[in-house]
């Protein structure tokens, strides 16, 4: 049976059931003017071909697609807004192929048997309908993620296992896999120290896509300020690799954000964490102190930079 976790910060891990679709038809009714919310909305009738089930299982009728209505809104005015429903600006064309993640439990004792005790799967309908779907998403780029998750969730991998199937792969992988993996740091804290290098080492693979990147700096940095204090290597080079990061092209937006938040909470400079002195942290690697040293040197016009370079400094000479 697969993994459903309601709370989970993973799409993949909250959803029962995640299906590929193809539109088959779409029939939107006329824009309703919603001035007052600065947005317009409309019901569209969409009918969709279940092209694959990835994760659970829903009952359909063979010969005739499956038919759901939903609410597409769009913004009105020049100032951007949160537009609210799952399929609001989503191409609807004929043959588009879409992702549905939904969550969908039957009503206890709605389903009938389908032999041997086991529940009959829910009808398609109830779960792809809007009211139980979490998010839609094109299929390009994401398929891929899903199934390399949900492999893992089969073959019960470890977070090690996991992380050495994904040679080769690290262009494709995206948030999906990110939030997936995030949900399981805890078992390499203080705990893995192989696959705790691992995943530093795809942190600053310089393949790996600028969001998926932040989703998996912040949540192995959230694991190790929670069980601070603890084994300092890990924190080491926790640190090291975020000025690794630093120098990776690419990484410029996320700059103010290693400088300002997370190496300040990380070193114990800001927030609750244990102070980590320099000497500690490049006692093993003078070299990348040197490399840290000279970045920051290049880079003072970056707001930020300051407190850092003053943490280098105070106890080592360059």
């Amino acid at each position: 049976m697969d993994t459903v976790v309601p709370q989970s910060s993973s799409v993949i891990l909250r959803s029962t059931h995640i299906v590929k679709v193809k539109i088959i038809t779409s029939k939107p009714d006329s824009w309703e003017q919603q001035p007052e919310k600065g947005l317009q909305k409309r019901t569209t009738h969409l009918e969709l071909e279940i092209i694959e089930q990835l994760k659970g299982e829903v009952r359909e009728e063979k010969t005739k697609p499956v038919a759901i209505n939903v609410t597409q809104c769009e913004g009105i005015t020049l100032i951007r807004i949160p537009i609210p429903g799952v399929w609001s600006e989503k191409p609807i064309d004929k043959g588009l192929e879409y992702l549905l993640f939904c969550y969908y439990i039957p009503p206890a004792g709605s389903s009938s048997q389908a032999g041997k005790g086991k529940p009959a799967p829910p009808d398609a309908r109830d779960v792809l309908c809007e009211e139980h779907t979490i998010m839609v998403l094109p299929v390009e780029k994401n398929e891929s993620n899903v199934k390399l998750v949900m492999k893992a969730e089969k073959d019960k991998l470890s977070l090690l296992e996991f992380l050495d199937t994904l040679t080769g792969q690290v262009k494709e992988l995206n948030p999906l896999f990110a939030e997936y993996a995030g949900t399981r740091t805890g078992e390499l804290v203080f705990a893995d120290w192989e696959g705790y290098k691992k995943w530093m080492a795809l942190q600053e693979n310089p393949d790996l896509d600028l969001k998926t990147r932040v989703i998996l700096i912040e949540a192995m940095l959230h694991k190790l300020q929670l069980a601070d204090p603890g084994i300092f290597e890990f924190y080491s080079l926790a640190v090291i690799n975020l000025f690794r990061i630093l120098r990776l092209p690419g990484t410029e937006l996320i700059h103010v954000n290693i400088l300002q938040t997370y190496l300040p909470n990380l070193l114990g400079l800001t927030g609750a964490g244990s102070y980590k002195p320099a000497v500690k942290i490049f006692e093993q690697n003078s070299n990348e102190r040197k490399l840290a040293l000279n970045w920051l040197s290049d880079h003072m016009s970056i707001k930020h930079t300051l407190p850092i370079r003053e943490w280098i400094e105070k106890e080592l000479n360059p």
